[in-house]
């Protein structure tokens, strides 16, 4: 871990199960802003009784413990996949991944070869 802490933290997308939604945390000094009426949060959704159910299903009945174990065993599988791969062929890419998110990043490297 790096040690950093925020002060503010907006979540979307995924959230939801793919329908739209949006969340938003703090430090009790920025939510604060919020709460007194300083800052007057608004936004397309929210309290949208199909984003909020969307919300819960999403966190306690898809993205559970297990979910994450199969993801997380299934992402090493597919980067393991993908190096074996790029060292078959030569490919100058580079596999970069942490947890189940991941992407190859192309770099043209002397020696290499692109698909």
């Amino acid at each position: 871990m790096s040690g950093v802490v925020p002060d503010m933290i907006c979540l979307a997308k995924a959230l939801g199960g793919g329908i739209s939604v949006a969340a938003i945390g703090g430090t009790t000094e920025v939510m604060s802003l919020i709460a007194d009426g300083r800052y007057e949060q608004v936004g397309t959704f929210n309290g949208n009784p199909l984003a909020m159910a969307a919300t819960r299903a999403t966190l306690s009945e898809v993205l559970t413990p297990a979910a994450y174990v199969r993801m997380t065993r299934l992402a090493a599988r597919l980067r393991d996949s993908l190096d074996a791969t790029i060292a078959q062929y030569g490919y100058g890419w580079h596999v970069v991944s942490v947890g189940g998110k991941g992407c190859c990043d192309v770099q043209a490297r002397a020696g290499s070869r692109v698909p």
